[in-house]
């Protein structure tokens, strides 16, 4: 946008859905890779890893607030937090033990945090993109 602004505003709706796609096939990728470990571990882990997802969106958000940071920059900022952690985690877990190519159970709650990460992450998404439009200019 800094160098080339209208071709940035050109392609921003294309962009953008272009990215929602994107994430819709990253969800279920993921999905079908890790099915059987993720509804084997959901009801035991989902709970605590739910509530971890939204504290972390929200302390995205706040620290954005607290730096008087534009929304985008509030969204982007949550976003990438919980997304990072999760690969974060599933990558330690699988350097900590390796369990002959298959997911190391200490990597287990890192794969569940990420696929509810990103389910949750469209949603967030999906609420940040209409507050956005009702309060464009709008600080976090």
């Amino acid at each position: 946008r800094h160098f080339a602004p209208r071709f940035a505003q050109a392609i921003d709706r294309s962009v953008a859905r272009i990215a929602l796609v994107l994430v819709v096939v990253v969800i279920g990728v993921v999905l079908v890779t890790n099915w059987g470990m993720f509804i084997e571990n959901l009801p035991i882990l989902g709970p605590s890893l739910l509530t971890l997802n939204a504290l972390v969106l929200a302390g995205g958000l706040l620290l954005a607030w607290l730096f008087s940071l534009s929304q985008g920059q509030a969204t982007a900022i949550a976003l990438e937090t919980g997304i990072k952690n999760g690969a974060l985690g599933v990558t330690v877990g699988s350097l900590i033990v390796d369990h002959g190519g298959e997911v190391s159970p200490i990597s287990v709650p890192s794969g569940v945090y990420g696929i509810t990460m990103y389910a949750m992450c469209v949603a967030f998404m999906f609420w940040r993109r209409s507050r956005a439009t009702v309060g464009a200019a709008a600080p976090a």
